[in-house]
């Protein structure tokens, strides 16, 4: 019973730190290293599509560590032909795609390791021309830089199956990111309970094995149990005497010879 107490409390220890680094939220993977969003940006009904992106983008600029790309040191442009003048909301075209379905597309997020975009929106529709487009003008131009593409939804946005493949092709994914009112995390859930679980068992187990050291006592560094303060009489030996017998042996025979003499006389 010790090995199997010590292999619960070694088996509690891993699910104790697993579940704490699980609830951490640090080890997605995406650029932001992190399952879903640190705020809760603002949604559907609450203000203008325009400050709903906006609130979007600035709380994933925040978890990213990444400034906007739309600061004047920034606005890094994805270009359809350098033979046109620099549009006036660029600072500079990064990649030339002739493919481009508009003169030029700036996302939301451009570093050397990844290409970003915002997408705090209820739906992605693959009808949706607009968005198709300049999501698709996003990929084309990712591949062509070698750098992943991920776009952050919130954690409920309808997504068609069709970007899971295209942005995946770059090299990143779709990322069901922003979180909403009433929302829980289901492996946030999952990692509590065998938390708390795991607790439960370790306080168990724990006084389980300190009650058992209890018993034993300690000498030189090796268990041995604990005296007993009770006298007890010794218990005969089992083992055999081959001299002592032989004397035996010897004793009756000769008060045999005795008796036997005794009768003749």
């Amino acid at each position: 019973m010790k090995r199997f107490r010590r292999i619960v409390l070694a088996v509690c220890l891993v699910n104790f730190a697993v579940s704490t680094v699980l609830l951490l939220n640090i080890t997605a993977p995406n650029p932001t290293h992190r399952r879903y969003s640190t705020q809760t940006p603002l949604t559907t009904g609450q203000d203008s599509s325009n400050a709903i992106g906006d609130s979007g983008e600035r709380v994933l600029s925040q978890d990213l560590g990444v400034p906007r790309n739309d600061l004047p040191d920034q606005r890094q442009c994805f270009c359809n032909n350098p033979i046109y003048n620099m549009p006036s909301d660029c600072r500079v075209c990064i990649a030339y795609y002739q493919g481009l379905t508009a003169q030029f597309r700036r996302p939301d997020f451009m570093t050397s390791g990844f290409v970003g975009e915002s997408k705090n929106v209820l739906s992605l529709r693959y009808r949706d021309n607009d968005i198709l487009n300049q999501i698709g003008d996003y990929a084309l131009a990712s591949r062509t830089l070698h750098r992943p593409l991920w776009v952050y939804t919130r954690v409920d946005t309808n997504v068609d199956p069709e970007y899971y493949d295209m942005i995946a092709r770059t090299g990143g994914g779709v990322v069901r990111y922003f979180t909403v009112p009433g929302w829980n995390d289901s492996v946030d859930m999952g990692a509590r309970n065998i938390l708390l679980g795991s607790l439960a068992l370790f306080v168990l187990f724990g006084v389980w094995e300190l009650g058992s050291r209890r018993q034993w006592g300690y000498q030189g560094g090796s268990r041995q149990p604990a005296a007993d303060p009770t006298p007890r009489a010794p218990k005969p030996s089992s083992k055999s005497d081959p001299v002592g017998d032989a004397i035996d042996s010897f004793d009756r025979a000769e008060d045999f010879i005795k008796i036997n003499r005794n009768k003749l006389d």
